[in-house]
C-alpha cells in the first residue's frame, strides 16, 4: 500500500484528485490539524512576580492571574522540557482565554531565536532537549493558556526570522 503526503492545506474537507494513465479519481479528504507535540505540564510555579499560576487537571494547560510586580518588568515561568529534531516548528496555535493577554503574553522555547507564539514559524537548529517556557509584559492578566507545539509546513519569512525579540 502507497502513501501520499500532500502538505500546506487548511484544515477542513477538501479532494484530491487522482490520475493514472486515462483513469481518474477523486477521493473525498479531511485534513486535520497536526498533533500537539506539547507534553503535559507538571510543574509550574505558583508565583512569579506577582502573577499566580496552576496546572489545571489534564496538564494540556495553565491559568495564570495577577499583576506584574514591581520587582522586575515581566514574569517568566518554565513549563518543562521537550527533546525535539532539527526541523521547522510552530506555535502559533497556543490558546490564550481570558483577560489581558496581548502580543506582550507568549510561549517560547529557550535559546531557539524568534522560537514563540508571536511567529508562524521558526527553526530548531540542531536536535535536542529544550526548555518551554511562558513570558509575559502584559500588566494584568486572568486567564487559560493552551500552550501548542506543532511541525509547521511553512518556512520562517525573513522578517519574522530577523525581527529582534520583544524579550530580549
Amino acid at each position: 500500500m502507497g502513501t501520499i503526503t500532500v502538505a500546506g492545506l487548511d484544515t477542513g474537507q477538501t479532494n484530491l484528485n487522482l490520475t493514472a494513465g486515462d483513469a481518474t479519481a477523486t477521493v473525498p479528504v479531511t485534513v486535520l490539524e497536526p498533533p500537539n507535540l506539547m507534553p503535559a505540564i507538571t510543574t509550574i510555579w505558583r508565583e512569579d512576580n506577582g502573577i499566580n499560576y496552576a496546572i489545571t487537571d489534564d496538564g494540556t494547560s495553565f491559568t495564570a492571574k495577577g499583576g506584574i510586580g514591581e520587582k522586575r518588568d515581566y514574569s517568566l515561568v518554565p513549563l518543562g522540557t521537550i527533546i525535539l529534531t532539527a526541523g521547522t516548528y510552530t506555535l502559533a496555535k497556543t490558546r490564550f482565554d481570558g483577560a489581558g493577554f496581548t502580543t506582550a503574553s507568549l510561549v517560547q522555547l529557550a535559546n531557539v531565536t524568534n522560537a514563540n507564539s508571536n511567529r508562524t514559524s521558526f527553526n530548531v537548529p540542531k536536535d535536542g532537549e529544550y526548555t518551554i517556557q511562558f513570558v509575559t509584559r502584559d500588566p494584568t492578566v486572568d486567564g487559560t493558556v493552551t500552550p501548542m507545539l506543532t511541525i509547521s509546513t511553512t518556512t520562517p519569512a525573513a522578517d519574522e526570522t530577523s525581527e529582534e525579540d520583544p524579550f530580549a
